[in-house]
């Protein structure tokens, strides 16, 4: 009886500019994600493919992440039988965009869950283009457009958790999806992140 993520953004593009529940509701989702995301990498396993469609929403709000047909354990050099990149373009971290498949580990799935994050909270995607090349060389050389000149009513820590989780360099980013989830609830509280 639920709908994904993916419907969800759809719904609210519908719907016009987004306002102040909208942000919260984006958070609490998000972190709920993070936290589901923390127990698959706490077993050593990388997602791999988390976008819009592969987080599914329950009609009482509760988030599921679905469809780990492309996950891996972190550390293990698994490439497909054509040698293909694995994953979606509009999501996909930057090492997974260059094929650095063996280095992936939970912060990709940070990344891929932050460009979600993103397009929820902007309700466009975060490295959009009309070929894979064009969104892979943004991906990998272009920050997303200012989520904030995108909806100046968007909350400053949400816009800051959001290009934390984008960072280029997985060092950079959050260390762990339970950071990132952490960060989301001190929002929600009205804590500092």
């Amino acid at each position: 009886g639920g709908q994904t993520l993916a419907t969800l953004i759809a719904q609210a593009r519908m719907q016009g500019k987004p306002g102040g529940e909208h942000f919260r509701r984006a958070a609490r989702l998000i972190a709920q994600a993070a936290d589901a995301l923390q127990a698959v990498h706490d077993l050593h396993i990388v997602h791999r493919d988390v976008k819009p469609q592969n987080i599914l929403v329950t009609p009482d709000d509760v988030v599921k992440v679905a469809d780990l047909g492309l996950a891996h354990l972190a550390g293990e050099n698994v490439l497909s039988l054509t040698g293909d990149i694995m994953g979606t373009f509009c999501y996909m971290s930057p090492a997974q965009a260059q094929g650095e498949v063996k280095e992936l580990d939970g912060r990709a799935d940070v990344f891929s869950l932050g460009a979600t994050l993103y397009e929820l909270l902007t309700l466009q995607r975060a490295f959009a283009g009309d070929t894979p090349p064009e969104i892979m060389r943004k991906i990998l050389h272009e920050d997303p457009p200012s989520s904030r000149t995108l909806h100046l009513h968007l909350p400053r820590d949400l816009e800051l958790i959001t290009l934390k989780a984008l960072e280029k360099r997985a060092v950079d980013r959050y260390a762990s999806m339970a950071e990132l989830a952490e960060d989301l609830h001190r929002f929600l509280r009205g804590e500092p992140i």
